[in-house]
């Protein structure tokens, strides 16, 4: 880098919390959580919200090796997860108790 050159730093701490922010609204949207090898190299996991009255309470994930799913087995995880989540959220509520 020339002397005198503009600093820029993409991981400042601004460039984070908008990033991190970005991501959590993603998330929400989706309804599910995904990491590809973003803790454990060649790990693939997908996680999805447990809720009562729409606070968060718990989590239901999977994990596994990335070489063993491709796309259409992914999508039904994916499918699987949020499914499950629901119902297990569904079976908390106070009327089902």
């Amino acid at each position: 880098m020339p002397v005198g050159a503009p600093v820029s730093d993409p991981f400042a701490p601004e460039q984070r919390r908008k990033a991190f922010v970005d991501e959590l609204n993603q998330i929400a949207a989706e309804g599910i959580s995904e990491s590809d090898s973003e803790v454990d190299d060649g790990i693939w996991a997908i996680a999805a919200p447990i809720t009562v009255d729409g606070t968060v309470v718990a989590s239901l994930s999977i994990a596994g090796p990335s070489f063993r799913s491709d796309e259409k087995s992914r999508s039904d995880h994916r499918a699987v997860v949020r499914r499950a989540a629901a119902e297990i959220s569904e079976s908390l509520l106070p009327s089902a108790l």
